[in-house]
């Protein structure tokens, strides 16, 4: 990817890019080697599965920042019968549904016969067995990814109550959403690093993350703790550092959109609101970085949504900590590429060494309580 920020560019062009991102950071702090493994340099590296929690933040990701035109693109709703109790689903519905409509059809035409006319006159969204057709065509032809109407039900309260909420709503709307940028720091360029803002605005970044309180903590220690255990605190140094370099792309016109990198007059018809909302983010010195902590409701186990703001400023003992510890995953990077190169896979072996029984302390006490 040539440095410099981008509009619009797909979720898949942006982790397929071979840049280091705040993910990467948190591996080669505590387990340099692992790195490789989850690189585009491994070539054997099988990408897990989809978990229904990470399509739910997907889906929400996209309907909140992007809107309902990209999620309706995006995200097939799996019919359900409950929802379409007029639609014909028997052999004498469809007789009944073509009489009514005056729709041609022969005394002897099976159920088959009698979906294709349904079809051919215009009726798919009248038919069950077409409704269900044209979903799994969208899954399987279009690539779109389903969801079933629980969880689009669930999706769209919590965007609802996100766009809603009196200090976050106004952002999200107005806010330039999904921006990706990738930068060389200044002394070195043999390694690309990357940031994706799921929403900027002139005064601060907003960062949506997902919760689960399914052990009824007080909320917002819950949060706390998050923060504390995923290490959240170096993403948000990090973006940091992305933001002031997205603020030098834009004051030099380095602005790509999409995934063709076509400069600024490239066509579209949002492109100029988006120019106007990047000249007007860019110039600020001094922002405020949110999380924007959320749990989806859960019918099932009667689990109430979640929205839980929280603002950290760039400043004090923790953010001076995050930057260390940044500089020393950065560091371990170089020494193991330095070691390996990046197309052998990395791995961590030591020296053999003597244990001695201070080392093995816990196991003295252990033994101390036996009777």
């Amino acid at each position: 990817m040539t440095p410099g920020v981008y509009l619009n560019l797909p979720e898949a062009d942006y982790f397929a890019a071979d840049a280091i991102g705040s993910s990467d950071l948190k591996k080669l702090l505590k387990n340099t080697a692992d790195w490789w493994y989850t690189s585009t340099h491994n070539p054997h590296f099988e990408q897990p599965a989809d978990t229904p929690s990470r399509i739910l933040g997907r889906a929400l990701h996209c309907l909140l920042l992007e809107g309902p035109e990209a999620y309706s693109e995006r995200f097939s709703i799996e019919p359900d019968p409950k929802d379409w109790p007029n639609a014909a689903r028997t052999v004498k519905d469809l007789r009944a549904l073509l009489n009514d409509r005056e729709v041609y059809f022969k005394s002897s035409d099976l159920k088959p016969d009698l979906i294709a006319r349904a079809k051919e006159a215009g009726l798919k969204n009248m038919v069950w067995d077409l409704i269900a057709e044209q979903h799994l065509y969208n899954v399987e032809e279009k690539g779109m990814t389903p969801l079933t109407t629980v969880q689009d039900r669930c999706v769209r309260h919590m965007a609802e109550l996100a766009l809603q909420h009196e200090d976050i709503g106004p952002a999200i709307q107005t806010g330039l959403t999904e921006v990706s940028v990738f930068w060389h720091r200044p002394d070195d360029d043999s390694i690309l690093y990357r940031a994706r803002f799921d929403c900027l605005r002139p005064g601060f970044i907003l960062d949506l993350k997902s919760m689960s309180n399914w052990q009824g903590r007080d909320v917002s220690q819950s949060v706390i703790k998050q923060i504390t255990e995923l290490e959240y605190d170096l993403q948000r140094v990090f973006y940091d550092e992305a933001r002031a370099e997205f603020s030098r792309f834009v004051e030099k016109d380095i602005v790509f959109f999409g995934s063709e990198k076509a400069p600024l007059d490239h066509f579209d018809p949002t492109l100029d609101e988006q120019i106007g909302l990047l000249r007007t983010i860019a110039p600020r010195d001094t922002w405020q970085w949110v999380w924007l902590f959320y749990q989806v409701r859960d019918d099932k186990t009667g689990k109430a949504p979640i929205l839980v703001p929280r603002m950290h400023s760039p400043e004090g003992q923790v953010y001076i900590e995050a930057q260390v510890a940044i500089e020393q995953a950065i560091a371990n990077f170089k020494e193991y590429r330095n070691r390996f190169g990046l197309e052998t896979p990395w791995h961590h072996a030591e020296r053999l060494e003597e244990l001695e029984d201070h080392h093995l302390a816990n196991l003295q006490y252990k033994r101390s309580n036996v009777a």
